[in-house]
């Protein structure tokens, strides 16, 4: 659970968020969420080669958020949490990152996947004595590649895809006059990107690697982006990790449903290629 400090903002903003998702008139509450995404390096090499390498890189992103969301046709809420703040909710995580490639020829992909969950008595008297809050968010990127450079110092790929998005939130309330009641809001969208990443090998064993993304462009986010650098070791041909860090930020609105939120924070991965 958040220290008392940090959760009486985000109870606050749940109880409001559960009153209206209650007592308003619920219209198309349900929609298209929004997914984020996010890439550990996986350059490989593709020297000569046709046939066909992989990559895959699970990681531990510790992201906080910053923005404005409304949901269940609330008022916006202002969002400013720090990863600290939200460990203490966290249900579940899962991220990973992989690339496969054919010489010149790749696809990047990348899926980002959490849980948060909390429990509180009302702060403020309501129609109701407690509330329930879970939310779930996802992004799964998909895009091919094509590497227009490639030598003993690195490489660079030029990419261009798809970005899906996804938000979730269930608020249930429980006592006072309205008894058990359940709300729901969620929402999907598919935004189309295009970007570029790279490698820079300092030694054999010691790497730069890094990625930027922007997509949008009014299709379903009104812009999106997405950015990553970080320093890497290669163990072997096989093994490498990685510590860097990452933010990406998105800009959706669709009638009272809005998610204009960044979220940034360190990152650190093992990349594994066969």
């Amino acid at each position: 659970m958040f220290s008392s400090s940090a959760k009486q903002p985000l109870r606050i903003a749940a109880a409001a968020l559960a009153l209206a998702g209650l007592l308003l008139p619920q219209t198309a509450a349900a929609e298209d969420l929004p997914l984020p995404g996010k890439q550990i390096a996986v350059a490989g090499d593709s020297a000569g080669g046709s046939n066909w390498t992989f990559g895959v890189a699970p990681y531990v992103w510790a992201a906080g958020i910053k923005g404005d969301t409304a949901q269940l046709g609330a008022p916006a809420v202002e969002i400013d949490a720090k990863f600290t703040d939200l460990f203490d909710v966290l249900d579940f995580a899962g991220m990973v990152v992989g690339e496969a490639r054919n010489g010149p020829y790749g696809v990047f992909f990348d899926f980002v996947y959490t849980k948060l969950s909390t429990a509180f008595s009302a702060p403020v008297v309501l129609l109701f004595d407690d509330v329930e809050m879970e939310t779930e968010t996802l992004t799964f990127t998909a895009a091919p590649e094509y590497r227009v450079f490639e030598s003993q110092d690195g490489t660079l790929d030029f990419l261009g895809g798809l970005r899906v998005w996804g938000v979730r939130t269930e608020i249930t309330t429980s006592g006072g006059e309205l008894c058990k009641r359940t709300a729901k809001d969620e929402e999907y969208w598919v935004d189309p990107l295009i970007g570029a990443k790279g490698r820079v090998n300092f030694t054999p064993e010691f790497y730069l690697t890094g990625w930027a993304m922007i997509g949008g462009f009014g299709v379903s986010s009104d812009f999106m982006w997405d950015a990553f650098g970080g320093f890497g070791y290669q163990f072997n041909d096989s093994i490498a990790a990685v510590l860097g860090f990452r933010a990406f930020g998105v800009d959706y609105q669709d009638g009272p449903f809005l998610y204009d939120v960044v979220q940034y924070g360190p990152v650190t991965g093992a990349v594994f290629r066969f």
